[in-house]
């Protein structure tokens, strides 16, 4: 009889436990629906830390960490072809990248405008036809 009664009070913790992992799993999508329905439009798919802190953070620690002997950055052009190559000392890595991005992004082609605007007229109001 004691028996009985351990083996049904392990079993119903058991079942509970089951239940609550459950019912936690069916509500974390609920729970997230409402915390991005309450975020800005731009920050909807975003969670905290954000990607690009959380890159720098680490690269400030791997740099710090005294076990990097170099870094090499490599630009590519517009066809995956190498266009530059940099050796760069650890104490510089994180202040040149930025500028090897913006230096990186002269072999794509780009529209020779900064603010284009286009209007298009009558497609929309006879289907494209004459």
């Amino acid at each position: 009889m004691k028996q009985t009664r351990e083996n049904n009070r392990f079993l119903n913790l058991l079942v509970f436990a089951v239940l609550v992992l459950a019912g936690i799993a069916f509500l974390a999508p609920f729970a997230w629906m409402v915390s991005t329905s309450l975020k800005p439009l731009g920050e909807t798919m975003t969670l905290p830390p954000r990607m690009k802190d959380m890159l720098l953070e680490m690269g400030t620690l791997i740099v710090g960490s005294g076990k990097i002997f170099c870094g090499l950055a490599i630009l590519e052009d517009g066809y995956d072809r190498t266009a530059e190559l940099h050796a760069i000392a650890p104490g510089e890595i994180l202040s040149r990248e930025p500028g090897l991005l913006e230096r990186h992004r002269h072999y794509f082609p780009a529209l020779p405008c900064d603010d284009l605007r286009a209007f298009v007229e009558g497609i929309a109001s006879t289907g494209g036809k004459n």
